[in-house]
């Protein structure tokens, strides 16, 4: 079952082109990983399939049939550590993506501010 359909996904910055997506979609039980290098858009995407405002350019055609959620690359530290705010994040993701009769769960660099155990 498809979940989301992207269909020429044009995203520009500043008048220059970021990226483009002629066709891609989202189907049920996809595991599915962006690669880039930095600065070349994977954020922008997830925001994007996210419906987050942007200061770009994005000229869209993007069906969603699903709630979204996702978990931000960076998060605000406080007494917490990096780590334990990032579990925080993605476990209340989950609980939301298990209440939903269909969903999408995005993360973005989700190990970044993970704490090594040892």
């Amino acid at each position: 079952m498809e979940y989301i359909k992207i269909v020429n996904l044009q995203v520009n910055n500043n008048g220059q082109e970021l990226f483009t997506a002629a066709n891609l979609s989202i189907t049920q039980h996809q595991k599915i990983g962006l690669i880039g290098l930095n600065g070349s858009g994977k954020t922008t995407m997830l925001r994007i399939i996210n419906k987050q405002p942007s200061t770009m350019d994005i000229k869209e055609n993007i069906v969603r049939l699903c709630d979204t959620y996702m978990v931000p690359q960076l998060l605000n530290h406080d007494r917490k550590s990096g780590g334990e705010k990032e579990k925080e994040a993605i476990a209340s993701a989950i609980k939301k993506v298990n209440k939903s009769k269909q969903a999408v769960l995005l993360l973005d660099e989700p190990t970044a501010n993970l704490d090594i155990v040892q």
